[in-house]
């Protein structure tokens, strides 16, 4: 493929976002570190600056010290210019929640409902949620910058379209990009749960300190985020990461796939609930079926029926993590998702079911922990598809850095 060179507006564009990733990554930091940093004049590292001190994207600050005691100038992202919104659209419950630039949530909001019911009207529910928390918030709509969405079912990436609706009722052409970006006009991402998930534990959890690494999510049902190289691999038509579907047992139960012993099926929260159920009707306990909290309650406590309805979970998520790494040999794998509420009575029998089956070039190599934002990471990650597009184009989100006015919605993300 030809290369292109860089007219004058793209160069200035380009070292703009430059210089705005190196103050997130290296603030509060000074003029001339940016300079040493970018290897761009200082002239021009002090102009494009100015600008963005200008529109209040960068502000300066008085932190540290020199060896003479005055406190220097140094630059740092305004973390409060712009707000972010981040969506998790599960499959019993909507959880949303208002970011800074830098992913910090300022507002947090919940709502269950089911998009398995026909007559919910789950689309035009979500954009009634989007917009209360806004309301709610007191954040000024014009100052959100954009919105993203993780979505616990394939997509078209390119089309960020469903393309396969065997959980859903009636969702198979409808393309919630489009219906919410027309009724709020932010730019809006769409990406699998998964993938969104293991973009937060990139930025700021677990994985922060890896290039290549697994977050598995467990809650209603099963997904794989796969970074290689700092980057989510999504396969050739979008929907990598799809292990909820890896066949563990050719005899198992029957998925909503049409195939047998698919992982989610013997792996979730639901499934959990129900088989603890199941103990607790044998032993004739009342209560109905238990709440997750109920469950994390019990196994701390150390009971036998949970417990060892866990170890068995345990088995079979240990399979699939293991043929996970020795396909893709990551430096880590993060389990994620409602499931890691567990805690300890998850970690301990999954270690322990990962060594007695990992590939002896790979038992000492990988590092497998859960991940600390369990049920906030899809939101979290939703907010970080914006944040993630905003330092790399600020322009499109501040159209009057690059001197020319369009809707912010208007180019394609």
């Amino acid at each position: 493929m030809m290369e292109r060179g860089h007219n004058p507006q793209a160069a200035r564009d380009h070292n703009r976002a430059l210089i705005l990733r190196l103050i997130r990554d290296a603030g509060p930091t000074s003029r001339a570190e940016l300079a040493r940093l970018s290897r761009l004049s200082k002239p021009v590292v002090t102009d494009i600056v100015d600008g963005l001190i200008r529109f209040k994207l960068v502000k300066e600050t008085t932190k540290g010290e020199t060896v003479l005691g005055r406190k220097p100038i140094l630059l740092d992202i305004n973390r409060e210019a712009l707000w972010v919104m981040g969506i998790d659209l599960s499959r019993n419950h909507v959880d949303l929640l208002i970011t800074d630039l830098l992913g910090e949530p300022q507002r947090k909001m919940s709502r269950r409902v089911s998009f398995e019911d026909e007559d919910a009207g789950y689309p035009e529910r979500v954009v009634k949620y989007v917009t209360d928390i806004i309301r709610d918030s007191g954040v000024d709509p014009a100052r959100i910058a954009g919105i993203g969405i993780g979505y616990p079912l394939p997509l078209s990436h390119a089309q960020r379209m469903i393309v396969s609706e065997g959980q859903v009722v009636g969702w198979k052409t409808v393309r919630l990009k489009e219906l919410i970006q027309k009724e709020f006009d932010v730019p809006v991402y769409l990406d699998n749960d998964a993938n969104v998930a293991a973009l937060y534990e990139k930025w700021y959890g677990q994985a922060s300190e890896f290039k290549d690494f697994l977050f598995v999510l467990v809650g209603n049902g099963v997904g794989c985020g796969i970074v290689i190289g700092g980057n989510i691999y999504r396969g050739t038509h979008g929907i990598a990461g799809e292990i909820g579907h890896m066949s563990i047992d050719p005899n198992g139960p029957r998925c909503l796939c049409g195939s047998r012993g698919c992982l989610e099926t013997l792996v979730s929260v639901p499934r959990l609930l129900s088989l603890v159920l199941e103990e607790d009707v044998k032993a004739g306990r009342e209560g109905g079926v238990p709440t997750l909290e109920q469950v994390c309650e019990r196994a701390a406590r150390g009971d036998a029926a949970v417990v060892d309805k866990i170890r068995e979970m345990s088995e079979y998520l240990a399979i699939a993590i293991t043929n996970l790494v020795n396909t893709f040999n990551p430096e880590a794998v993060v389990v994620g998702g409602a499931m890691a509420r567990l805690g300890e009575s998850l970690r301990t029998p999954l270690l322990g079911a990962l060594a007695s089956r990992a590939h002896p070039l790979f038992a000492d190599k990988t590092k497998v922990v859960l991940s600390n934002y369990s049920e906030e990471a899809v939101a979290r990650g939703a907010a970080m598809l914006v944040i993630e597009s905003f330092f790399q184009n600020p322009q499109r989100y501040v159209p009057e850095l690059a001197n020319g006015v369009r809707s912010r919605a208007s180019s394609e993300s």
